[in-house]
């Protein structure tokens, strides 16, 4: 992929000059509460920096790399166009001049040198697998992209979607050792596109390779991501259907082949959209559809959802470069669900599970908040 340079969106940067419609929404200027943290701010400051204003880009990297990259502005952008493209174009521009904040250097360093942003050991990958027995295929009808923190991090949840995916008569394959790379989000949010496009590219020979029917992830930002960029970088890799898995456990329920675990009593219970899923690929139906089917579950609807869903705070690598903005925003999000007297918070994400756990420690210790997997009975 390539980004747009700076000079090439002069127009839209002056369009938006003229409004601040998107402030009011803006997660990252809720939390800071300065003017300077608003998304006009930043392409106000894109501009200047884009005609070599800044004799030191240190504080304008700051404000930059303190945005989420949730891309709610770009839902209510009353100018036409997007910041958040802007934004990745100036991220772009700050890595490759070398001003980008130094916290993001270890995780790129990581993706490069072992393909996840963890620097575990790249063999490890697929030990997970291990955890499903005999519930995987080999036939590749239905292959599973696990993800980074899938992967290495949330084992037993792969597995309990192995184990689901059996149960339906649909059985996963995995991407045969090391062969599976970090999706390059992280990269991309960093700035560092060409790391982006080296990991994009040998995912797609990996998966080409071999020839799936279907890919089906585990993580809402990988699926976000490669359905948005993939398949423009490849003709034959976008004729591949892709699936985030809670449309097909849905499915499963509805004929019987799945079972769901039901609360002893009614309970009211909301859902967090993630911003990959719920705003960047709009899939609002099966995770609210599988709750709503879970026995004595009274489904609570967030005022902030779907398209204007609310970040977790973790977007945009805001755990690495902004830890106190990434909590602040992230106990604001648990304060929704808490004012609608929500007892369980449901979200479809690794991230924001552990994210948005942190928070109901913090502020909300009577809100469960669980994974939709926890609710399904495998």
């Amino acid at each position: 992929m390539k980004v747009k340079p700076l000079k090439r969106m002069q127009r839209q940067m002056v369009l938006c000059m003229l409004c601040s419609n998107c402030s009011a929404t803006c997660c990252s200027f809720k939390a800071r509460g300065w003017e300077s943290y608003t998304p006009r701010a930043r392409v106000v400051m894109s501009r200047f920096f884009s005609e070599g204003g800044f004799a030191d880009p240190a504080p304008f990297a700051e404000r930059l790399f303190a945005c989420t990259m949730c891309r709610e502005c770009d839902v209510t952008c009353d100018a036409g166009f997007s910041p958040w493209e802007l934004f990745q174009s100036a991220r772009a521009e700050l890595w490759a001049s070398g001003a980008a904040p130094s916290a993001l250097k270890p995780f790129n360093d990581a993706i490069k040198e072992a393909g996840n942003p963890f620097a575990f050991n790249k063999e490890a990958r697929g030990d997970w697998a291990t955890r499903a027995g005999n519930m995987l295929a080999t036939d590749n009808k239905n292959l599973l992209f696990a993800g980074c923190i899938p992967a290495f991090k949330q084992g037993d949840a792969l597995a309990k979607i192995a184990r689901a995916y059996h149960a339906m008569g649909k059985p996963l394959s995995v991407i045969p050792g090391s062969r599976e790379l970090c999706c390059g989000l992280p990269a991309l949010d960093s700035g560092n596109v060409d790391l982006f496009n080296d990991r994009m590219a040998a995912n797609i020979k990996a998966i080409l390779d071999l020839a799936p029917e279907r890919v089906v992830f585990a993580c809402p930002s990988c699926y976000s991501f490669v359905k948005e960029h993939y398949g423009k970088e490849s003709t034959e890799f976008g004729k591949i259907p892709l699936v985030f898995f809670t449309d097909d456990v849905i499915e499963g329920i509805h004929a019987n082949r799945l079972k769901v675990k039901g609360f002893d009593s009614e309970t009211l219970v909301s859902y967090h959209d993630p911003c990959h899923l719920g705003r960047f690929t709009r899939l609002w139906d099966s995770p609210r559809d599988i709750i709503k089917a879970v026995p004595n579950a009274r489904y609570l609807e967030l005022d902030n959802c779907k398209e204007h869903t609310a970040c977790c705070g973790a977007g945009g690598q805001m755990m690495v470069t902004n830890p106190a903005d990434n909590k602040a925003i992230a106990d604001k999000r648990v304060g929704e669900a808490v004012e609608k007297n929500a007892a369980v918070l449901v979200n479809t994400c690794f991230t924001c599970q552990d994210t948005l756990q942190g928070a109901a420690f913090r502020v909300a210790e009577d809100l469960d908040v669980v994974h939709i997997l926890d609710l399904v009975d495998v």
